[in-house]
């Protein structure tokens, strides 16, 4: 779905599209503790406008305090589930052509790898899971599920969301690397032409290489 970071993204404007309102209150994380990471870090993570040509309103958010909320499209046709604590950072940019492409990432850092995996491994079989279902009076298929290969101690999968009312439609990536899960969304057409699948393949390599 294109607006589907309530309560996980704040950077979405209304009336982007999809099924869903987007929240402006960002993340709800827990008073304490905060994570290892300070927000200086977090928001380096984030792709950078060098890593965005032709692509503009960029806009990021980034904060140390944990959450165990999961990112809720992530779980597709089943309810969410609590996950590790973890530290979130997103950004949010768009093409200013009609048509063009919108860009969305999130960078989560948990406090250890076997949390991160956890995250991770239960996204990937929510979307293996759930083939076809209904969202808000939506009807939603999952197509495409595949690996991708994009490095040593990289876990990366890919896969669109097609939607009944074509205008919700979205590609999503989403990768972990360590302690660190990266989901990179989005719809509408690439700068520089060429498949949407491909040009968040490249975004992806970008964001991993972020990570330092």
């Amino acid at each position: 779905m294109r607006s589907w970071y309530a309560g996980a993204l704040l950077l979405l404007v209304a009336g982007c599209g999809g099924s869903s309102t987007p929240s402006l209150d960002g993340p709800q994380p827990s008073p304490t503790p905060t994570g290892a990471v300070p927000t200086s870090r977090l928001e380096a993570m984030l792709l950078q406008s060098s890593d965005l040509p032709g692509l503009s309103q960029r806009r990021a958010f980034a904060d140390a305090g944990l959450t165990t909320q999961s990112t809720p499209q992530l779980s597709l046709c089943h309810e969410p589930a609590t996950v590790g604590p973890h530290e979130l950072a997103n950004v949010v940019a768009t093409s200013a052509k009609p048509g063009g492409v919108k860009v969305f990432e999130v960078v989560s850092v948990f406090g250890d790898e076997a949390a991160a995996q956890a995250a991770f491994e239960r996204h990937v079989d929510d979307a293996r899971a759930c083939g076809r279902f209904t969202a808000a009076g939506i009807g939603h298929r999952v197509v495409g599920l595949a690996s991708l290969r994009l490095g040593a101690g990289i876990e990366a999968v890919q896969y669109g969301d097609v939607t009944s009312d074509v205008l919700s439609g979205d590609v999503r990536t989403y990768a972990r690397r360590g302690m660190t899960t990266v989901l990179i969304t989005g719809f509408g057409a690439p700068p520089g032409g060429g498949s949407l699948l491909s040009y968040q393949v490249g975004l992806m390599r970008a964001a991993l290489a972020r990570l330092g």
